[in-house]
């Protein structure tokens, strides 16, 4: 039986078979093209979300850090204030008691 028959229906059969595997294979074919776009897409459109939370989170945790560099400033210039005060009435004290003994 070979592939090449002279047989008129067995060449004929062979036709149809080999031309219905070749239409068969080009529709998986478009089918995997179709599904592996899809999936493309999809992994993209992950992609850029991820891309997008992690540019966020980077943006939330600056801005964090220069609120806490601010607080840290603010919570100096309240500290020094307050030695600047306590330096000024600790002088005051000071002369006062020079002056009380003279």
């Amino acid at each position: 039986a070979s592939l090449y028959s002279t047989d008129p229906v067995k060449k004929r059969l062979l036709e149809f078979v080999t031309s219905q595997a070749a239409r068969d294979a080009k529709e998986a074919s478009e089918r995997y093209d179709r599904i592996k776009a899809e999936v493309d897409v999809q992994l993209k459109s992950t992609s850029d979300a991820v891309s997008i939370r992690l540019a966020e989170a980077q943006e939330d945790i600056s801005m964090q850090r220069r609120k806490e560099e601010d607080a840290t400033l603010k919570a100096d210039e309240i500290l020094q204030a307050g030695m600047d005060i306590a330096n000024k009435i600790k002088e005051e004290a000071q002369a006062e008691l020079t002056q009380a003994e003279n």
